[in-house]
């Protein structure tokens, strides 16, 4: 059998094409793995910043919600216990506590050294600023301030109940002795370490504020248990009654302590007036936007009365007509003011609220 050269050159052709052709591929394949692997590391290192990034905003955003809460304790003293670091400066806020429990002031309660490192006098090269340090609450302090908080706590509900004029008066003048008497107390002791105590403790201040409100809805059974055994209001149907008991305490406490200059107190007084008032236009503007204006339930009132063209209406006529049944709980009703301006008023069984 005969040698074909040609056919062995073309063998040898085709043999060293596929043998290119395998290269080629081998390397595209080499090509795209590395551009893929390039991606995938660039792709998570893009993820990595994110974390990163979210992880610094969520560090700032705790830091910034714990400074807040220190300066509500401590004043311009919060930047300087923030900076000793995270576990510092939730000792400091539970300290915060105790000492509001016993009635002092927290700001005054620290002391930071205010001196620098190199505030170093002469000869004494290792000296450093003192550290800082909280000031014990003394037995004294907590027992004899706790005596004036349950008069006071006594006081304010001789206000709460009083059913004639001649009653508040007398109840909110007891309650004005006691507290000067509380005054002329922490002004003895000024130099003492029970410097800086405040009007009301935490406890006195939830008794005074926030306790006679549970009970006032407690007492009028607007309070049920949810699935998970928690307690909840009553609301659907019952609006008018919870926010008329509401405003009744509050307003309560806002004419008998206005002149109370516990920061805390008034911080906290503030916020619920600012809650009713925000729960009122929130019910109002629930029934005014109703569509077709239906009954109230269990009623042949509509829920929202709008004054009649060219016509007026007193906040006095609704509760006159709050007693003969024109109006009734619930309602939401126009009424012109002594700006000549409509306002509006939720109707509740104790009268009128704007």
């Amino acid at each position: 059998m005969g040698f074909n050269l040609g056919a062995f050159l073309g063998g040898a052709a085709r043999g060293g094409s596929q043998v290119l052709d395998e290269r080629r591929a081998e390397a595209e394949r080499a090509r795209v793995t590395k551009e893929e692997r390039q991606w995938q590391i660039a792709t998570e290192e893009r993820a990595a910043a994110r974390t990163r990034k979210a992880n610094r905003a969520s560090k700032e955003k705790q830091a910034a919600q714990l400074l807040e809460k220190l300066q509500f304790h401590y004043g311009d003293k919060a930047q300087a216990i923030a900076n000793k670091g995270i576990g510092f400066a939730g000792e400091a806020l539970a300290r915060a506590g105790a000492y509001q429990d016993a009635g002092l002031n927290p700001a005054l309660m620290v002391d930071i050294p205010t001196g620098k490192l190199t505030d170093v006098p002469a000869g004494q090269a290792g000296a450093v600023p003192s550290a800082m340090t909280f000031k014990p609450i003394t037995e004294k302090q907590e027992k004899d301030h706790t005596t004036f908080q349950a008069a006071l706590v006594a006081a304010n509900k001789d206000i709460l109940n009083a059913s004639t004029e001649p009653q508040r008066v007398a109840a909110q003048e007891a309650f004005d002795r006691i507290n000067a008497a509380h005054q002329k107390f922490k002004q003895e002791n000024k130099d003492a370490a029970g410097s800086g105590q405040l009007d009301f403790s935490k406890t006195t201040r939830d008794a005074i504020l926030q306790t006679p409100i549970d009970d006032i809805l407690k007492e009028n059974l607007l309070y049920e248990t949810d699935l998970q055994g928690r307690l909840k209001l009553k609301l659907q149907g019952n609006e008018g009654q919870i926010l008329g008991l509401r405003s009744r305490v509050i307003n309560t406490n806002a004419e008998a302590y206005a002149s109370v200059e516990d920061k805390p107190f008034q911080t906290k007084l503030k916020a619920q007036q600012d809650g009713l008032k925000a729960d009122i236009i929130a019910y109002a503007n629930r029934i005014v936007t109703k569509k077709d204006n239906p009954k109230l339930a269990n009623t042949d009132k509509k829920g929202f009365v709008p004054l009649e063209i060219n016509k007026t209406r007193s906040k006095k006529d609704i509760e006159v007509g709050l007693t003969n049944g024109t109006y009734v709980p619930n309602q939401v009703v126009l009424y012109t003011g002594a700006d000549g301006e409509p306002k509006i008023g939720v109707v509740t069984p104790y009268g009128v609220i704007p």
